[in-house]
């Protein structure tokens, strides 16, 4: 009887520890403001409503699969805050990544992030800031186009089409 009456206070113990965190975090978030939730939505799309990219082009021509390649193109930032790029996909390559040229010796080097300033305008071409395409899927030979996605810091994405 005495082991049946601590097994039951347990429970009781430990649902009412349910209970408060369940109440705790209803509270939590039926005290954040209705009027946020529109901001935080539209903050959260900001850089690919501000941003444009024109100009997206393979520098190669007649690339065969395996090959690798560089993206050129012009980034404007039409905006007044400052955004980051993070990442690019597409399906064309097996790995894309965010590079810079260094110096004249042409050492590339892979980057976290491309940054854009306010009205920034960013030229990417294979002596400075560019994105890589390394081991293509299929061969290229620039009369097509292929979509690339670019993802910024904020979680916002912008698709292109790249020729």
């Amino acid at each position: 009887m005495i082991k049946t009456l601590n097994k039951a206070k347990n429970f009781t113990v430990i649902l009412s520890m349910v209970i408060a965190v369940c109440i705790t975090l209803a509270i939590s978030f039926a005290n954040t403001p209705q009027d946020y939730q529109p901001v935080l939505k539209q903050q959260s799309r900001v850089a690919a409503q501000v941003i444009t990219i024109t100009k997206a082009h393979i520098i190669s021509n007649k690339l065969k699969i395996h090959d690798n390649a560089i993206i050129s193109a012009v980034i404007n930032n039409h905006s007044n805050q400052h955004h980051e790029i993070i990442a690019a996909y597409s399906p064309i390559a097996q790995i894309i990544q965010l590079h810079k040229t260094h110096d004249q010796s042409s050492t590339m080097k892979q980057l976290d992030h491309i940054s854009l300033g306010p009205h920034e305008s960013l030229t990417l071409n294979k002596d400075q800031y560019h994105i890589m395409l390394i081991n293509l899927n299929q061969a290229l030979t620039n009369q097509e186009k292929t979509p690339l996605f670019i993802e910024f810091k904020d979680g916002s994405w912008l698709k292109t089409l790249v020729s």
